[in-house]
């Protein structure tokens, strides 16, 4: 007479978890007497998903929920596909897969602090450069004018590290006396794409 394999089934609420979102799991055992209380042992990749190492289905009962919650790391890394597992001794693991979207974006944000007028009397402004989310490595990121005849940048470039990626950093734009009569003249700060 062969026996029954115990197993364990592994469920989710939804197959996709926002980032900085929660779900509730369930793990059911089946082909076991209910009699004693069973520890499960959950894993997951917890620098995406944050799960309890440990779950208790209790006494006379088939049935253990609990919940799950996405990390908010601030990379953008895309969505992710992370397998949950839950285990027990004497048990076939079960498994379930969850996709987790990613909320942060890979950009640059420049803001401008001292207004967007300079002046051919040397009159300046600063635009702040910082980063949306954290680079997986050291980033830089190109700037220039549009017409270095009307205006100047103080940098060529600003790098961010996975430390310093939410630190503004300052860009100074100073105007340009070209000896021309032509008036104002609108010009750009350029910034580029990172190189990585």
């Amino acid at each position: 007479m062969s026996t029954p394999f115990s197993t364990l089934a592994c469920e989710l609420t939804s197959g996709v978890l926002p980032s900085a979102g929660a779900i509730t799991g369930t793990v059911a055992r089946f082909g076991q007497d209910l009699t004693n209380a069973l520890v499960l042992t959950l894993t997951a990749d917890l620098s995406v998903l944050s799960v309890p190492q440990f779950v208790v289905i209790p006494a006379g009962q088939a049935v253990v929920t609990f919940d799950l919650d996405a990390v908010d790391d601030n990379i953008a890394n895309g969505t992710q596909a992370v397998t949950i597992s839950a285990m027990a001794t004497g048990f076939v693991s079960g498994n379930e897969i969850l996709n987790v979207t990613d909320n942060d974006v890979a950009s640059v944000s420049a803001t401008p602090i001292a207004g967007t007028l300079t002046s051919e009397s040397g009159a300046s402004t600063i635009i702040h450069l910082v980063l949306t989310s954290e680079p997986r490595s050291t980033v830089t990121i190109p700037i220039e004018s549009s017409d270095v005849s009307e205006g100047t940048v103080s940098l060529s470039s600003v790098s961010f590290t996975t430390s310093n990626w939410n630190q503004p950093r300052s860009i100074t734009v100073t105007g340009v006396d070209d000896d021309a009569v032509d008036g104002n003249v609108t010009y750009r700060v350029d910034v580029g794409h990172a190189i990585s």
